[in-house]
């Protein structure tokens, strides 16, 4: 029986001043993990709205399963004809890119990194280096996926 306590504490941190080695929401996600202290981290779009227990199903998710990252795609609530062939283009042409199904191959050298739900054991998370070795990446949430599948190997056996 697994027991599991999820506490959450938003914090707002302020940066005072630009940091010129880092671009966009780097700085505030370093910041951010660097002052956590738990065993999970969880970057996640600002937009974002998750079910009621999306995250404590994710948590046991990872823990009973044994993984240090877990991304999941979001549900789109969208409307409209041109807005539905545009997104059905997207996540297709992600798919054919990415070939989500062979990320847990370990031979496999896919990853992926979503920014709607990226959910990292921080001890993995820090030992990569984190945000600041993403610092000039736009594309962190997709380059995060790709950090953390290099350190699959090293991770997938506790």
């Amino acid at each position: 029986m697994l027991l599991l306590i999820i506490s959450a504490i938003i914090l707002l941190v302020y940066s005072l001043g630009f940091i010129e080695s880092m671009l966009g929401e780097n700085p505030a996600l370093q910041q951010g993990s660097n002052l956590a202290t738990g065993k999970w981290l969880l970057f996640m779009d600002a937009d974002v709205i998750m079910a009621e227990n999306t995250l404590l199903d994710a948590v046991v998710y990872v823990e009973e399963n044994k993984l240090d990252h877990l991304a999941l795609l979001p549900q789109f609530n969208r409307s409209g004809f041109l807005l539905n062939i545009m997104l059905a283009s997207f996540l297709y042409n992600v798919l054919v890119a990415v070939k989500p199904w062979q990320v847990r191959n370990p031979s496999s050298k896919k990853s992926v990194g979503v920014g709607a739900f990226n959910l990292v054991k921080a001890a993995v998370y820090k030992e990569t280096g984190g945000h600041a070795s993403l610092a000039l990446n736009t594309d962190d949430d997709i380059k995060l996926g790709k950090l953390l599948g290099a350190e699959r190997l090293i991770h997938s056996n506790y």
